[in-house]
């Protein structure tokens, strides 16, 4: 399996330590679930790391990100799975459009979109997304054999965690992955189904249903619109792929 994981920071002012932290913790989480670190490429800010937990291995602009996925599109084949994780700061753009921040920059869900579409040969993608308006980018993003995910609605700003170290969202459904809250806080089961791993749905769905903050998250895995955004999935073919997907 590959990964891509993302987070922009806008600038030092807004470059949060949250954003660090939630990047850190998909990173762990991916490697303890057998990707190679070397397959995980990290676009991180001004591509400077936070720490040594996690290496960085582009600043965030449009010409590395294009460069990552055109890497990742030549090593991709019909065999492999792609997760890709975008965090920090988002926008609301002209003509109903979002926009991810990056270093001093913005690109557009619909430029996003293109760098991923890049890839064309994969068994099953996930996307998972934090940033503010990232419902904006599920439509974009939808299509065959991909799970999308958003913490908020395309009109809506999504939130950090009380505490500040992580996003709200992010926080619930990251620790139903490992199994564990990602602060160290105790064990989590997510595992619905009791078969011992927890898949995406139910990381959704747990991460849905302890949200407290005023965002909507939004899913979709059937390859056309629109996402859910209310109930526990899956709801008739909703969630069918997502309920069939762990990382491993």
């Amino acid at each position: 399996p590959y990964a891509v994981l993302i987070a922009g920071g806008a600038s030092p002012a807004n470059n949060h330590i949250r954003y660090w932290n939630d990047l850190v913790a998909m990173y762990t989480i991916l490697t303890s679930k057998g990707y190679p670190a070397s397959n995980i490429t990290v676009i991180y800010a001004d591509g400077v790391p936070k720490s040594n937990a996690m290496p960085v291995h582009y600043s965030a602009s449009k010409a590395n990100i294009a460069t990552a996925f055109t890497n990742l599109a030549s090593k991709v084949g019909s065999e492999n799975d792609v997760y890709i994780m975008l965090n920090d700061h988002g926008s609301q753009l002209s003509g109903g459009h979002a926009g991810l921040c990056l270093w001093y920059d913005t690109m557009s869900d619909t430029e996003f979109a293109a760098q991923v579409n890049k890839i064309t040969k994969f068994r099953r993608m996930v996307i998972q997304m934090k940033q503010c308006y990232s419902g904006g980018f599920v439509d974009d993003l939808t299509a065959p054999n991909r799970v999308v995910m958003a913490s908020c609605a395309a009109n809506q700003v999504s939130w950090a965690k009380a505490t500040l170290d992580f996003g709200e969202f992010t926080y619930w459904y990251m620790s139903a992955l490992k199994g564990s809250f990602v602060d160290g806080a105790g064990p989590v089961n997510a595992d619905t189904t009791g078969d011992g791993k927890v898949s995406m749905v139910e990381a959704w769905n747990y991460a849905r249903s302890h949200d407290t903050a005023n965002e909507t998250p939004q899913y979709e895995d059937t390859g056309a619109s629109p996402c859910a955004s209310g109930a526990a999935l899956p709801v008739g073919s909703e969630g069918l792929l997502g309920a069939a997907c762990w990382l491993k």
